[in-house]
């Protein structure tokens, strides 16, 4: 995904955000795992994990995709969303998460930051901090 915080800096973080949940909606790992840089970084209930490759970042990603298959049937909804600029190549978006299931039913409900960096034009999550 290409973008600038001089253009609409918003609405770009939004329908990156956009595309990554629905991503996770239909399980599609190979758009997952391109939204995150090489090496990547997520930091959940004390615990970081250091995906230094290819291989442990859609190992970490597939095994999320699992997870959640085996709550469902399930989708992903972003509730909330804020953005808070950081320069002309960096950016954090906080966002609300919810994974309900058909009837309403919440299987979870949790808040994390995505740390955006730009690399040769395009924006990725250079780390993700799920908030506990």
């Amino acid at each position: 995904m290409d973008g600038s915080l001089d253009r609409s800096g918003e609405d770009v973080f939004r329908a990156y955000m956009g595309t990554y949940c629905e991503a996770w909606n239909r399980e599609d790992l190979d758009a997952i795992v391109e939204t995150y840089h090489l090496p990547c970084f997520i930091y959940r209930s004390g615990t970081l994990h250091a995906l230094l490759d290819a291989e442990s970042k859609r190992n970490y990603f597939g095994g999320w995709i699992e997870v959640n298959r085996n709550e469902g049937p399930a989708t992903w909804e972003m509730l909330t969303f804020s953005l808070t600029g950081l320069g002309r190549n960096s950016a954090l978006v906080t966002a609300r998460w919810v994974f309900r299931r058909p009837d309403g039913s919440l299987i979870w409900d949790f808040v994390d930051s995505h740390h955006f960096c730009r690399f040769d034009g395009r924006w990725k999550f250079l780390d993700r901090t799920l908030h506990d």
